[in-house]
């Protein structure tokens, strides 16, 4: 009984500090408040942690007494939920959408990741969910609908209504085998109807709820719906993954997003008064917050039932891992790393091809030193995704590696992992004439030569828009890409010891004229200078910088800058006495935020530091760190993994 009472007084205190206690009245006797908690990208990470997961245990408990203090609440979901992990993975979906039913959402849509089991499984879900699946841009190429486009609740006599929109990147973010028989329709327009449409059904509020993101590699995103659409009243977004603490006003538009993976939950108040909006305010309720809560039962029971079932088949163990396999999304979206080495040396092999090419937004998550297991397999490479022989001309391998190295160095899904090639690719010149020196296993690449290419289904039929391998010959099919990994494991008697070389893909910096790409020295390459824009919780900041290796590398002040006055801030300092540097999580930044480095826009020499990094009183030694003009520069893409910080 004191648990309980200890967990209620814990939640109360929690509501209380975000302003979501006892509402009415809250202007006059007219007025009132609507919450709406909101998640999105949870990628079916069900089950919460100790270090940055809530979990949908302490949703269901923290919703529930939302609810008990004020029943005009609503619980929404802007999708990519179904699919991501083995949890989610195993029943085809079907345990996330198990949980979001007996959890209480009121309305959910599809991300495009939810379209990965394909879309008549999809469907099938949909028709089992027992809230409101909306989708209104997509349609079957007949004309016909599955989806319900919108709906109106009625909230203590307000009207809401409710629309949704999803990604039309869906046809090349998923495998373009799962949009074959459907239809993306131009969400701006399909938006004005829809508003047009509530409106005239009486709706006096407008919520879009869209995975369309904000990320400014997108042509289709939210803020632009914002800007072209009058009328909406709220957007709750998702895809781009970005961490909203207050929300983004566009125009009359609040546009809000937790991040990712369900490390916030996402709390919208809409004060009303004579139907209209007087205020509406967003807030994130992060996991320190949240760790307290005490998680629901029956929730919790039901998804430890779900990973039981599984856990035999997780748990056994396949061989085992002399390095860590690196696969966090800003390396294998951005460059060379030595699990992408691994599986596509699988792949290759699978097939007996030439060369093998796989994209790395498919690899998801690395995989630690020590024993493999088939869990960290699939969590790895949680995709239906199988291996594709395909008979392709040298030039279309050549056109197939201007094209993954075209956005670099920023990270893009489709950036090539590969197999029996080796290329040098130079960011200084256009796309489409950035790569050189392409040798297949040693000889150079003859363009009207043809050859066996391993790839994955996804891409075999255009998938990240390798649009050139479309309509090529079919010569071979395989398992999928984690059993052929688990067979190429054993074959090699359980033992994998894969080193970070980055010998086959190597950017022009790191590269003078040599006979093999494998014979470059780290001391040997060159900076260039580079800028990059961080945005933190909706404000930008440029920063300057250099590439190496590939990778942007920034003083750590700078970046500390960046994230100060923000639920990621961390700080800086030198320790004389063991002349370290010294990091410190959660953290207010004690540094000057206007004082940004400047650097010479000339290529440096550099030289690797052997600067001694503390983090949280403890030593990390796997940051790499260069020594430029007298300052310490370390990786934009491992100091984020190591801070946990979400940077777009």
């Amino acid at each position: 009984m004191l648990k309980i009472k200890k967990s209620i007084s814990i939640i109360l205190s929690l509501l209380l500090a975000l302003g979501l206690s006892a509402y009415k009245p809250v202007f006059a006797d007219d007025s009132k408040t609507i919450t709406i908690i909101h998640t999105n990208d949870v990628h079916g990470r069900a089950e919460g942690d100790q270090k940055e997961l809530i979990g949908y245990a302490k949703l269901k408990t923290f919703y529930d007494a939302q609810k008990a203090k004020n029943p005009d609440t609503l619980l929404v979901d802007a999708g990519d939920t179904l699919h991501g992990t083995t949890f989610a993975n195993i029943s085809e979906g079907k345990n996330m959408l198990n949980l979001m039913n007996e959890i209480g959402f009121a309305v959910g849509i599809p991300g495009n990741h939810d379209f990965n089991y394909g879309y008549e499984r999809l469907i099938a879900l949909e028709k089992d969910a027992k809230f409101d699946y909306l989708c209104a841009n997509v349609v079957r190429k007949d004309g016909t609908k599955d989806f319900k486009a919108n709906v109106i609740k009625d909230i203590d006599g307000v009207k809401i209504g409710f629309f949704g929109i999803a990604t039309p990147e869906t046809l090349y973010k998923s495998s373009p085998k799962n949009t074959a028989n459907v239809d993306f329709l131009d969400y701006i327009q399909t938006s004005k109807k829809q508003v047009e449409e509530l409106k005239k059904q009486g709706a006096q509020i407008i919520v879009a709820v869209t995975h369309l993101g904000i990320d400014e590699s997108s042509s289709e995103r939210s803020d632009i719906l914002a800007k072209e659409v009058d009328g909406i009243d709220l957007i709750i977004d998702g895809h781009s993954h970005t961490r909203l603490p207050e929300g983004l006003k566009i125009k009359n538009t609040l546009i809000v997003q937790t991040g990712e993976y369900l490390k916030n939950i996402g709390v919208v108040n809409l004060e009303i008064k004579d139907g209209k909006i007087q205020s509406a305010k967003a807030n994130l309720v992060s996991f320190e917050q949240a760790k307290d809560i005490k998680p629901d039962e029956k929730i919790a029971k039901e998804i430890q039932a779900a990973i039981a079932a599984n856990k035999p088949m997780l748990d056994k163990v396949i061989g085992y891992n002399e390095t860590e396999l690196v696969g966090v999304r800003e390396k294998v979206r951005a460059s060379e790393t030595n699990l992408g080495d691994l599986v596509t040396d699988a792949m290759k092999k699978s097939i007996s091809s030439d060369v093998a090419i796989t994209n790395g937004g498919g690899i998801r998550a690395s995989i630690k030193k020590g024993d493999i297991k088939m869990g960290d397999i699939l969590t790895s490479f949680p995709f239906t995704n199988f291996v594709v022989g395909l008979e392709v001309k040298g030039d279309v391998i050549a056109s197939a590696l201007e094209h993954g190295v075209d956005k670099a160095p920023e990270p893009a899904g489709k950036f090539p992992q590969v197999s029996g090639l080796t290329f040098i690719y130079d960011i200084s010149q256009p796309s489409g004439k950035r790569v050189s020196d392409i040798k297949v296993n040693g000889e150079n690449l003859d363009t009207k030569k043809s050859y066996k290419l391993a790839t994955n289904d996804f891409m075999a039929i255009g998938g990240d828009d390798y649009t050139m391998f479309k309509g090529a010959k079919k010569i071979a099919e395989n398992a999928l890409l984690s059993d052929v990994l688990v067979d190429y494991i054993k074959e090699n008697g359980g033992k994998i010891n894969y080193k970070e070389n980055g010998n086959r893909i190597v950017p022009k910096s790191e590269v003078t004229k040599v006979d093999t790409i494998s014979e470059v020295k780290a001391d040997d390459m060159k900076a260039i200078p580079t800028t990059h824009k961080i945005i933190a919780e909706g404000k930008s900041i440029l920063i300057e910088g250099y590439i190496i290796n590939g990778d942007k590398y920034f003083q750590v002040r700078d970046i500390a800058a960046a994230f100060s006055n923000t639920a990621q801030s961390f700080d800086v300092q030198y320790d004389k006495k063991s002349k370290s540097v010294v990091l410190k999580k959660n953290t207010k930044y004690s540094g000057n935020n206007a004082k940004l480095s400047k650097i010479s826009q000339k290529a440096p020499k550099i030289v690797s530091s052997n600067q001694k990094i503390m983090v949280n009183g403890k030593e990390d030694q796997k940051l790499k760190v260069y020594l430029i003009n007298s300052a310490n520069y370390v990786s934009l893409a491992q100091l984020s993994t190591l801070m946990n910080l979400n940077i777009k």
